[in-house]
């Protein structure tokens, strides 16, 4: 049985009244690619932003390759390499001061730096965009900028936040092959809003509801989905029986109080 790299338990977010994050456990095994499926404002980003340490949870734990999210955060850090959703990048810097001045935030300095700067420019193809300023990218090396800085310290763990968000068809086919052959040594937890994205590339999913989730009548989720959940606010129950059969889906949840919000059930 493979080690896990992620360890969610009980993990609970409120920004002041509003409740991000309700109630999730889950973990994923070292070499796993996992995806998190969910409508914008499902608590999916929340989660990533506790998973690298610029969050901390309300209740509940999280950590990255045995390292807790709130109380050894530094050291969670080397482990995970993340790309925010729209990755903020300095357009002024070219691609490979870019590069350079990540590795140096990252603790990489001299022939260390030099040498993962290599590394990474050759496994994404940027070598030929190594001296053009950031600005002038394309969107597709934009994001090929963005996951680049985040395999510089070889983490065990990476998080892309909706990956091929913007991307036209072309970028989309070869950022989603990117993180396939990325997969292959590194444990990979995305997050998407888009069901064809996760098909394509996780080996497993897990669903996040929001507390404002509504009825679902022509969602693909519908037939896809077993078991009830409750509505906040008349607390009765919509329950579903999936018209075939989906493999790799996971529960996240059991937790059904019917006078509470749902924000994570599968």
């Amino acid at each position: 049985m493979r080690a896990s790299v992620v360890d969610v338990r009980n993990l609970v977010k409120w920004y002041g009244p509003r409740l991000a994050v309700r109630d999730v456990s889950f973990s994923v095994a070292e070499g796993e690619v996992v995806g998190l499926l969910g409508p914008n404002g499902s608590g999916k980003s929340t989660i990533f932003r506790i998973l690298t340490g610029y969050l901390v949870p309300t209740t509940g734990s999280a950590a990255v390759a045995g390292h807790d999210a709130t109380t050894q955060s530094l050291a969670l850090r080397h482990e995970v390499g993340y790309v925010p959703e729209d990755a903020p990048l300095y357009d002024h810097m070219r691609v490979n001061e870019h590069l350079r001045f990540m590795a140096n935030l990252k603790g990489l300095f001299g022939r260390s730096a030099t040498l993962a700067i290599g590394t990474v420019a050759e496994r994404l193809q940027l070598q030929a965009m190594a001296q053009v300023p950031i600005g002038k990218l394309s969107r597709g090396y934009r994001q090929r900028g963005a996951i680049g800085q985040a395999l510089l310290n070889d983490p065990k763990l990476l998080i892309f936040d909706e990956p091929t968000s913007g991307l036209d068809p072309s970028q989309v086919i070869a950022i989603r092959d990117l993180i396939r052959e990325l997969a292959g040594k590194r444990t990979v937890l995305m997050a998407t809003h888009v069901l064809p994205e996760i098909e394509q590339i996780a080996s497993r999913v897990m669903i996040l509801l929001n507390a404002g989730f509504s009825r679902p009548t022509r969602s693909p989720w519908r037939s896809m989905i077993s078991g009830c959940v409750y509505k906040s606010r008349d607390r009765s129950p919509w329950c579903a029986k999936p018209s075939r059969p989906y493999r790799g889906y996971t529960r996240l949840s059991s937790n059904l109080n019917p006078a509470a919000p749902v924000s994570a059930i599968w």
